[in-house]
């Protein structure tokens, strides 16, 4: 009905005069209205992010059930009908009426006594145990004061009309009040400030209705609901937030009922909190977390309400293997392995049936854990509730995959898909909701060289070089060190390597280079790792002169070979005589890399001197002696080459 703020003082304006008529003051309940906890469990607030300059509650939205509530007048035996207050209380906040105390906050409620008086209770927390003067210090709490404002006398409203009734608080500079709206008129009581400085800090509001006073309780008839609702100005047309807070000593018999609801403001109705409460004791259950577990049982939190005298828990069809109630509202419980389905909780007064609890596999091994990222890799995935079925599908690193399942218990065969992108790196295998764990990894390997055949190679470049390991491709490429190598052919040899079973070989030609270097294989980015099993040796090829120079057919002439890069170790430097398609090789001694001795072998022909071709090969690497080597007749004899002495008859290669 009322618009305007009231006056200062107390007021009333009853129907259908609009306009505040000031009233005499009364003095003010001395009892204390406490602070603490609200409720069995908790209460909601309406809270806002900047500061609030007012704050409305009622049950406007419904009082469902309610015939009866009886509460202790002063604190005291025996139950009264009618006793119970409604109070609207802030937040704690800082306020210069601490002084310099430190830890002392003030507190600040506006309420109504069923009593029939309107008034505010203002409370500095934490003061210490001697209150400033005219303060006072309840017993309960030796370290906080409190201090009432006069008081507005109003009706003392029954219970039946609770939901006519609202309660406002205004905080402004320089004035509070306190306003009870009624079927038959408004009630208020305004103020100066000064005891806690309230406006500019006001950021919760707490509506509800609670005992008269003292930590008493408004016990209500069996089979009540309230629907609560608190509407804030704080300048805005936001939503308020709805923290499970509430501030005052005094309770009521009833229990939250979740959720709370925020609405933004409208149409003229402020920014506004809706919840509900009741003593209807059937059981609801709202929530479960988590939905999913492993099929090995696990626990799970079961959220609702009126969990009271939970006799039993059910997980589908089977009982829970253990549960505990932790409050009226939540449940733990601990789920038995294979079992899935409705959850209910079950009370003398019913059984409620909540969502579903759904179980997962659990995967325990891969076995192989890893294969090239081209695929094709057998794999078998063990674990716990596999499924038992010829086909099945899977999810290998997020390719969809069918598994052959059952024939052995709890496992399944499937065949890698080529890597996601053809990368290397660890993927998981997964079934039926089953979360990526450290067992179902399935690593895709980049290449890998496990030999080079040869592994050694003129510095000149060109030497083919079969390139041996697992996890390559037809289009992979190789370095030699930083340099590029080109392939021999174009096909790679996967997964057919005589020699190594399972491996695969590709060949390339050895680009030019010095020294030892490692050869990286490249595919699609997977880069090998560098062993000494990739490295490859450049070795440049030897240089030589050969003296003497000129010798018999018969051979047996002693030779010094000089020059550089000749290999000491015994039997690996070769130097070979050819002419005309024969050749006869001989091995070289060499005490150093740049000396070496020789006996020239049995070569030759009838007829004049001929100069013969040599090369000496070391390391692997062969290269042309510039001078050759020139054989000469011997008197009377006919060497034949391989064939020993003879006639003239036979030609330059051996007689047959």
């Amino acid at each position: 009905m009322q618009k305007t703020r009231p006056p200062e003082g107390c007021a009333k304006a009853t129907y259908p005069d609009s306009g505040w008529q000031s009233v005499p003051c009364t003095e003010a309940p001395t009892e204390p209205y406490l602070p603490t906890i609200v409720g069995n469990t908790v209460d909601y607030a309406a809270s806002v992010a900047g500061t609030m300059n007012s704050a409305t509650g009622t049950f406007s939205d419904g009082v469902d059930g309610v015939t009866s509530e009886a509460g202790y007048v002063g604190g005291n035996p025996p139950l009264v009908a009618n006793s119970y207050s409604l109070q609207l209380n802030t937040q704690t906040f800082p306020t210069a009426a601490c002084k310099a105390i430190t830890n002392c906050l003030g507190w600040q409620q506006f309420v109504y006594s069923a009593k029939g008086q309107v008034f505010m209770q203002y409370w500095l927390l934490g003061w210490g145990p001697k209150c400033p003067k005219f303060w006072k210090q309840p017993k309960q709490y030796p370290n906080d004061c409190y201090i009432s404002s006069t008081a507005a006398p109003a009706p003392a409203e029954p219970i039946s009309a609770l939901a006519t009734l609202s309660l406002t608080g205004l905080a402004s500079p320089g004035t509070d009040a306190v306003i009870l709206s009624t079927e038959t008129g408004v009630y208020a009581a305004s103020f100066n400030d000064s005891a806690l400085g309230l406006a500019g800090k006001w950021q919760q509001a707490e509506f509800n209705i609670f005992g008269q006073c003292c930590s008493t309780q408004a016990n209500f008839n069996a089979g009540v609901t309230l629907h609560v609702r608190v509407g804030v100005v704080d300048g805005t047309t936001n939503a308020p937030g709805c923290p499970s807070n509430g501030y005052t000593g005094e309770t009521n018999s009833l229990t939250l009922l979740p959720p709370c609801t925020a609405l933004f403001g409208a149409g003229g109705v402020p920014p506004t909190i809706l919840f509900a409460e009741s003593n209807i004791l059937a059981p609801v259950v709202l929530a479960i977390t988590p939905t999913t577990g492993p099929v090995t049982g696990g626990t799970i939190v079961i959220t609702g309400v009126n969990f009271y005298d939970v006799h039993a828990v059910s997980i589908g069809n089977v009982p829970a293997s253990g549960f505990t109630v932790t409050s009226t509202t939540s449940i733990l419980a601990i789920v038995p392995a294979f079992a899935g389905g409705e959850i209910s909780v079950t009370t003398p007064l019913g059984t409620a049936i909540g969502p579903a609890y759904n179980p997962f596999p659990i995967i325990t091994s891969i076995s192989p854990g890893s294969g090239p990222i081209r695929g094709g890799t057998p794999v078998v995935v063990s674990g716990k509730g596999l499924p038992n079925s010829w086909t099945y599908p899977f999810s290998f690193g997020g390719t969809a995959v069918t598994a052959s399942c059952g024939e052995v218990a709890n496992q399944c065969g499937m065949v890698a898909p080529p890597a996601p992108l053809l990368q290397a790196g660890a993927v998981d295998i997964t079934v039926d909701g089953s979360p990526p764990v450290a067992a179902d990894k399935f690593t895709y390997t980049g290449p890998i060289i496990t030999g080079l055949s040869p592994n050694t190679g003129s510095a000149y470049g060109d030497t083919p070089v079969l390139v041996e390991g697992n996890g390559f491709a037809s289009n992979m490429t190789v370095t030699f060190g930083y340099a590029q190598g080109s392939p021999v052919d174009t096909t790679c040899q996967l997964g057919t390597v005589v020699a190594t079973p399972g491996s695969d070989s590709c060949s390339f030609f050895a680009p030019p280079g010095t020294g030892p270097v490692h050869v990286v294989a490249n595919v699609n980015g997977a880069l090998s790792t560098p062993t000494n099993a990739d490295l490859f040796t450049y070795v440049e090829p030897p240089t030589g002169a050969l003296s003497p120079d000129t010798g018999p057919m018969t051979g047996g002439t002693p030779v010094t070979l000089t020059g550089t890069n000749f290999s000491t170790a015994p039997g690996t430097t070769i130097v070979l005589f050819t002419d005309a398609g024969v050749g006869a090789q001989v091995t070289a001694s060499c005490a150093t890399t740049t000396t070496c001795q020789l006996t020239t072998p049995e070569f030759g022909e009838p007829g004049n001197a001929f100069l013969a071709k040599v090369y000496v090969k070391a390391n692997g690497i062969a290269a042309a002696v510039p001078s050759g080597f020139t054989f000469t007749p011997v008197a009377g004899k006919t060497f034949i080459p391989g064939g020993g002495t003879g006639d003239n008859t036979c030609p330059r290669k051996p007689c047959q």
